[in-house]
């Protein structure tokens, strides 16, 4: 970058002021700050208070639905699994494999009939017995200007067009965030474009129910490098290393968890 260039911020301060006294810029800035500091200071205090948290229940990551059905179903849901995420076959062949299952193991005298019919015809009933899909969070994304709304397939109350704003003074986006299509040869409206978030709690806990996690998590070092030694963990870095707790003791140790978080931009009046 050349040298005694003006940044953006600089240039655009410039043009302000050329249409505002700077007397009357800067009292609204500062509002602005202060109304951020406020919004801040106001999701740390809510994350901090035990009653609005949020806890997840793990026991599906250690007590599989499969396990209580009977051989012949896990037979069929586990090769369905294996075939849909290994193999990439697709749901319509899967559901006719599903069904030649139930039929040969129908027909055969070592596995009764009221077995064999137990197994589903769908092949995201394996899926969900198995637990392989994430949890997550779906909302209808604009495709002008990218709101987002929360998605329920069955409760299709969104509004039919989109009402963000890019300023609090700008005219609503108005962008169509339902299409017509056809859907079992019946017209049907659907979302023009979906937007789909893994829960953040749900990613944790399937990766905390993992084995063997709790040893690894605990494995941090335990000695720091030397200043001009390389960092080969990040536990070793400075900013981590030296980081105190509420307490004021060192905030690293046995169950404490660290996560990072990088974004392109940040806009606090837009989503």
């Amino acid at each position: 970058m050349a040298k005694n260039r003006p940044s953006s911020v600089a240039r655009c301060w410039t043009d302000l002021l050329t249409f505002y006294p700077c007397c009357v810029i800067v009292p609204q800035l500062c509002s602005q700050w202060d109304r951020l500091n406020h919004d801040k200071e106001l999701h740390w205090s809510n994350q901090r208070k035990m009653e609005d948290k949020s806890y997840v229940n793990t026991d599906i990551y250690f007590r599989s639905l499969l396990s209580r059905k009977p051989v012949a179903t896990q037979v069929a849901y586990v090769t369905t699994a294996v075939m849909q995420h290994f193999y990439f076959v697709s749901r319509r062949a899967l559901r006719l494999q599903l069904s030649g299952l139930r039929d040969l193991m129908g027909g055969t005298a070592t596995i009764p009939t009221e077995i064999a019919e137990l197994i589903s015809g769908d092949p995201r009933t394996a899926t969900s017995h198995l637990h392989i899909d994430p949890v997550l969070r779906t909302f209808i994304c604009c495709t002008s200007c990218h709101s987002i709304y929360p998605y329920n397939p069955n409760e299709p109350s969104n509004p039919p067009r989109c009402v963000g704003r890019r300023a609090p003074e700008s005219a609503p986006c108005a962008a169509q965030l339902w299409k017509e299509t056809i859907v079992g040869g019946r017209q049907r409206l659907v979302p023009c474009m979906l937007y789909q978030h893994q829960d953040f709690k749900h990613w944790l806990a399937r990766i905390l129910a993992r084995k063997g996690i709790d040893d690894l998590l605990d494995s941090y070092p335990s000695e720091l490098c030397s200043e001009h030694q390389p960092i080969s963990d990040i536990w070793l870095a400075n900013i981590l290393s030296q980081l105190k707790g509420h307490d004021g003791n060192p905030f690293s140790g046995p169950g404490r968890l660290v996560f990072g978080l990088s974004v392109d931009s940040f806009e606090p009046n837009a989503s």
